[in-house]
C-alpha cells in the first residue's frame, strides 16, 4: 500500500497552527460555568478554559461531573498527575520524550469520548506543545482501501507492552450515531496488531495510518498555566512535542465519562 505522500503527491500540508485551524480551532472561554455549557453545546470541540491559576483536582473532577461523571478504569486513575519522572521508565507520557498522536483507553471496550488536560506547570524552554489531528483530516486523505480496513479488519490495543491480557479487539474506526469514530495507538515500539484482516490489507492500512500521522504536520497548542483543554478524544488524536531537559511541566488528566 502506498504511503501518505505516494498516494497524494500533489496535495500541500495540512497542518497548521489551531490558531488558523478554522472549524478546528480551540473555543476559548474563562468562566467554569460558560466552559459547562460550550461542553453541552459544542462536543465535537475542543475547548480551552483559561484561568488565572491552575484548578485543583477538586474542581477539575467537578467538571467532569457536571459533563456526566468521572470515567476511572482504576481507582488510582481517576486523575492522574503527568510530568517528567525518571523513576517511571517505561512511560512515555512521564519521560521527556514526544508523544505520538493518539487516543485515549484504546484497551477500554469504548475509549472515553472526552477528556481534560488542566496545566499547572508549562515547559518554558517551549517543549511539550500539544500536538492534534482531527479524524476529519484523515478521513479526507486516506485512500478507500484504507478506510475499508481500518473498519472492517481486527487489531489488538493493549495496555502495556509487555501484558497483552488487557486488551481490546476490534476495528480502528468504529460507528457511532453522529458519525465515525477512532481508537488508535502507535509509536516506535507498537504499532496496532492484526488479529483478522477479513479480505483487507489490514496490516498496510496499519502502516499507511502511522506514516500518515508521521509525516503530516499536526494542529498545535501551546496551553498557559491555568488553562483546562477538553479534548474530543475519540475525534481529535492527540501528542506532545519533546519536553526540554529539566523540563517543570506538570498537567492533571482526568477521562470524561460521557459526552
Amino acid at each position: 500500500m502506498a504511503s501518505p505522500r505516494e498516494s497524494a503527491p500533489t496535495r500541500e500540508p495540512i497542518g497548521e497552527p489551531a490558531e488558523e485551524a478554522g472549524d478546528f480551532a480551540p473555543v476559548v472561554v474563562h468562566d467554569p460555568a460558560e466552559f459547562v455549557e460550550a461542553a453541552g453545546r459544542l462536543p465535537r470541540r475542543l475547548l480551552v478554559l483559561r484561568g488565572e491559576r491552575p484548578v485543583s483536582p477538586a474542581e477539575l473532577r467537578r467538571y467532569c461531573l457536571a459533563l456526566g461523571g468521572v470515567l476511572a478504569f482504576e481507582a488510582a486513575a481517576e486523575i492522574r498527575t503527568v510530568r517528567n519522572d525518571p523513576t517511571i521508565p517505561h512511560s512515555t507520557a512521564m519521560s521527556l520524550a514526544a508523544l505520538p498522536m493518539h487516543t485515549d483507553g484504546t484497551f477500554l471496550p469504548r475509549p472515553p469520548d472526552r477528556f481534560m488536560l488542566s496545566f499547572v506547570e508549562v515547559d518554558e524552554g517551549g517543549g511539550g506543545v500539544s500536538t492534534l489531528m482531527p479524524l476529519a483530516r484523515v478521513l479526507a486523505e486516506a485512500p478507500d482501501p484504507v478506510i475499508e480496513a481500518l473498519l472492517t479488519a481486527d487489531f489488538l490495543f493493549p495496555r502495556g507492552y509487555d501484558d497483552l491480557s488487557d486488551a481490546f479487539v476490534g476495528p480502528v474506526l468504529y460507528r457511532e450515531r453522529d458519525g465515525l469514530r477512532i481508537r488508535w495507538r502507535s509509536d516506535d515500539l507498537w504499532r496496532p496488531r492484526v488479529m483478522a484482516d477479513r479480505g483487507t490489507d489490514a496490516a498496510g492500512a496499519v502502516d499507511w495510518l502511522h506514516a500518515f500521522l508521521a509525516e503530516t504536520p499536526p494542529l498545535t497548542y501551546a496551553a498557559r498555566p491555568g488553562e483546562t483543554l477538553l479534548i474530543p478524544n475519540t475525534l481529535m488524536l492527540h501528542g506532545r512535542t519533546a519536553l526540554t531537559p529539566g523540563s517543570p511541566r506538570e498537567l492533571l488528566r482526568v477521562w470524561v465519562d460521557g459526552r
